[in-house]
């Protein structure tokens, strides 16, 4: 992903890096997942970083 991240980096002109947070739910097996009241089940997270609209990476927490 690195090395298509610095490919879209050098051929677009788009210099807006972003990272969004997105939810995701976790497995009920999951000891470490936090429960979130809202929606009812273990929740992790998702950061992914973006140059425009264009995902370059994802972690996962």
């Amino acid at each position: 992903m690195f090395r298509i991240g610095k490919k879209i980096s050098r051929i677009t002109k788009i210099r807006d890096v972003k990272t969004d947070s997105t939810s995701l739910e976790a497995s009920r097996y999951d000891g470490y997942a936090d429960y979130n009241p809202h929606y009812k089940c273990k929740m992790d997270k998702a950061h992914i970083t973006m140059i425009g609209t264009l995902p370059i990476y994802m972690t996962h927490t």
